[in-house]
């Protein structure tokens, strides 16, 4: 049947050609890969959200503790040093009050559950490098839900800033 995904049910609600059912087997090598650009992307989005979450800590629009489910210790007293460091905005300095934006991030995947990323952000109109590694970690529910148990999600466990 042309045009049909492998998978696909027809219109009458059997399989297209080539298609599975659960108990065939072992998923085939493209299941394997759409399953891997999946995760990537997963991976990836999260790794920018925390990047995101952490930039707008060192600015001062965001407080420190909202790292706390994103980040390890380590990173989170790292990041809490350098808010200490941080000087305050210089009026007409330039990029003294400008926010840092992330311009590009990219990962390499050292494992299904850890990856280093490395990337670019500006402040103003200078540019500064970002690298670190992420790793699947199980993680505390929010304290406004204590129904579910620990959550497995992306987590910084590195972060250098040159």
């Amino acid at each position: 049947m042309a045009g049909v995904e492998v998978g696909a049910r027809s219109s009458d609600g059997t399989r297209a050609e080539g298609g599975r059912r659960a108990g065939d087997g072992p998923p085939g090598p493209e299941a394997e890969r759409t399953a891997r650009i999946e995760a990537t992307a997963r991976a990836r989005s999260s790794t920018i959200q925390i990047l995101q979450l952490v930039m707008e800590v060192l600015d001062g629009r965001r407080p420190v503790e909202q790292l706390l489910r994103v980040v390890t210790e380590d990173v989170f007293a790292q990041v809490t040093v350098l808010v200490g460091q941080r000087a305050r905005p210089v009026p007409g300095r330039p990029g003294g009050t400008e926010a840092a934006r992330l311009r590009r991030v990219h990962l390499q995947f050292a494992g299904p559950r850890r990856a280093e990323y490395f990337g670019t952000f500006v402040r103003g109109e200078r540019v500064r490098a970002v690298a670190g590694r992420v790793e699947v970690r199980a993680v505390p529910p929010p304290a406004s839900d204590r129904t579910r148990r620990r959550v497995e999600r992306w987590v910084l466990v590195e972060l250098s800033i040159v």
